[in-house]
Formats: structure tokens, sequence, C-alpha cells
């Protein structure tokens, strides 16, 4: 899969390794589901800031604040077959807010870069398929985000252990 890096606010900070993790978290994610993608399935991740997040989450959320992250489907691709391909063409995108990524990893004890590519895997997920709309639903998705950032040396971002500044108050995943 082509992962295509697109940096729309200067408010991201160590861009190049930033870009490279988020690619192998793609890699990761793909690979840790045993999927295949076409030769020209595309997905795109864009580097925002949080008032283009609030713009795009209010048109199509209806939700008026930034949010850290948002997916949409590409829309012109087919559906992943049985077989686990992704077909060719745009996957989709996922969008990221300096600002709340920002600030949530400063809360939680985090890097801003373990975060992003933490919301990155989740954006590709929902992408996939997957959902939290029921206790079931994210009991699976948080199993597999965590299984993936494990392959990359990230802590478990649900750890609600003792100590552990994430028990605080969880993200707002979407």
């Amino acid at each position: 899969m082509q992962t295509e890096i697109v940096i729309l606010s200067g408010e991201w900070p160590d861009q190049p390794p930033l870009c490279t993790r988020l690619r192998q978290a793609v890699d990761q994610t793909i690979s840790r589901l045993g999927m295949k993608s076409g030769k020209t399935a595309l997905l795109s991740i864009a580097l925002s800031d949080n008032e283009h997040v609030h713009a795009l989450n209010l048109e199509f959320r209806q939700a008026d604040k930034p949010t850290n992250v948002l997916s949409f489907s590409g829309g012109e691709n087919e559906e992943i077959d049985s077989d686990k391909n992704i077909p060719d063409g745009l996957l989709g995108d996922i969008i990221l807010a300096s600002g709340v990524v920002a600030a949530e990893a400063q809360r939680d004890g985090k890097s801003l870069s373990d975060h992003a590519v933490h919301l990155t895997i989740h954006g590709l997920l929902h992408l996939l398929g997957y959902t939290h709309e029921n206790e079931c639903d994210a009991e699976t998705m948080e199993t597999l985000e965590v299984e993936i950032l494990r392959t990359m040396n990230i802590a478990d971002p649900y750890d609600a252990g003792p100590g552990n500044p994430a028990c605080r108050e969880q993200p707002e995943l979407t």
C-alpha cells in the first residue's frame, strides 16, 4: 500500500521521523491483520491543525469541536474481499489535529509521536471496517491497537494501572 503523508500544519515537530513512524504503523497494521494490498492501493494521512479538523468534524459529524483523528473512506474502492485483499484505489484519508493530539499526549505523559502512531492505527482500523460502537467491538479494536503498538515498542495506551497517566481519562477516539 502506498501511504501519502501531507503536512497541512507547521505545528507538527520532527516531521521526517514522524512520517517514517506513521508509515511503519500502516505497514504493521496491514501485516498484523494478514492483509494484502493492491499495487495502487493508497492511504492518505494529513497532519493538520485543530481549526481544519474542527471544520471537518462539524461538517461531517455535526460535532462543533476539534477531535484528535478523523477517518474518511475513499469511496472509490471496493470492499475488502474474503481473502483480505485491499483493492486498488484510495482506501481513505486519516486526518490528525496537531493541537488536540499534542494536548492529549502531554496530559497522558506520552510522546507526541507515539500518540500520533496510535491514532493512525486507530483511524486505519476504521477504514478497514473496525468500529467501537459497542463494548465487544471496542474491545476487539483496542486489543488490535495494543498488539500493533507493541510491535513498535509503544506502551498500551489503555493501561489504566496504578501510576499510569492514561488512567486519568481516556482520549476521545473517533
